[in-house]
């Protein structure tokens, strides 16, 4: 966590480099209005909960690199460490259609544990090729002291670390230590998602860490100002590199009607002139490739 100021300008230096190397591919897109709506789930959230509109997908690289290079973003540095719910085969928190998610969220000095939540999915068509998808979700949040950052993060690397190891009753001991050391965090939301799982036998495991540069700046494209953030992550489990990969993030700004911020993302895209080509790209799941690795570990951990 030392010398993050240098690392934002190593960042900014980045991406002068990828601006060189990628350069800037114009692609042409035919955009449509007006939009159709179709939603889902419920719309109450607790008044405690802070509630978030947002949308956003993976894009390739040179989609990325064309929209940094539009406006004037400010990068920051972030590590997120991901825990999810295992219950002796799969993950139930990220895959889960309702798209719960724990994560230590690690800036240069402030840690931030964040439970979140789906609440709505509004699908938008674009275009005749291009649909969106708006997400409303309530997130809980607790500030870390760094001790307790320090504990959370290292124990999510070395977790990620051991599982490709042999010393499975060792291992096994620790998922139940860290297990508990989660649940005794009193974060808003945990105690929901730890409703998730059904059956008795079930732990909170380190999942992934991935560690971000995020570009955010905002945008009027003439329905007033929305946040739209850039980033470029890099996976890990542990101290292996898994893949790279980057996306765009847009959030609501000024109480943005749900109609609104949808027409200014479909604008938005048909600005910078993306092409279903340039949106979520393949990309692999970090998470399969701990859970083939966890399941080395069910006996001790009393899985079937």
């Amino acid at each position: 966590m030392v010398g993050w100021t240098l690392l934002i300008k190593t960042a900014e230096s980045r991406l002068i480099s990828l601006l060189t190397l990628f350069g800037v591919m114009a692609v042409n897109a035919c955009w449509s209005f007006p939009l159709s709506a179709r939603s889902s789930f419920t719309k109450s959230y607790p008044a405690q909960l802070e509630h978030q509109v947002e949308a956003g997908f993976n894009l390739s690289a040179h989609a990325a690199i064309s929209i940094l290079q539009s406006y004037d973003f400010v990068p920051q540095l972030r590590n997120d460490y991901y825990v999810d719910a295992y219950d002796g085969e799969r993950f139930l928190l990220i895959p889960h259609p309702i798209g719960y998610k724990f994560r230590l969220k690690a800036y240069e000095k402030k840690w931030i544990l964040q439970a979140t939540r789906k609440l709505a999915y509004h699908q938008y068509q674009c275009s005749s090729e291009l649909a969106l998808t708006i997400k409303e979700k309530e997130m809980g949040e607790l500030s870390l002291s760094r001790r307790a950052m320090e504990r959370f993060s290292q124990q999510v690397s070395r977790q990620l670390n051991q599982f490709h190891g042999s010393d499975i009753i060792e291992v096994a001991n620790e998922i139940r230590e860290f297990h508990q050391f989660v649940l005794d965090l009193k974060v808003p939301l945990l105690k929901e998602l730890s409703e998730v799982p059904s059956q008795q036998t079930w732990y909170f495991t380190a999942s992934h860490l991935t560690k971000k540069t995020k570009w955010k700046t905002k945008v009027d494209v003439g329905y007033g100002n929305m946040e739209v953030s850039i980033t470029d992550g890099r996976d890990f489990l542990g101290d292996h590199f898994f893949q790279r990969k980057f996306e765009v993030e847009f959030q609501t700004l000024e109480n943005m009607p749900l109609q609104t911020f949808a027409q200014s993302i479909c604008l938005f895209m048909s600005k910078q002139k993306l092409s279903i080509e340039d949106i979520n790209p393949f990309q692999n799941d970090p998470q399969e490739e701990t859970l083939a690795q966890l399941r080395k570990f069910n006996s001790p951990l009393g899985f079937k």
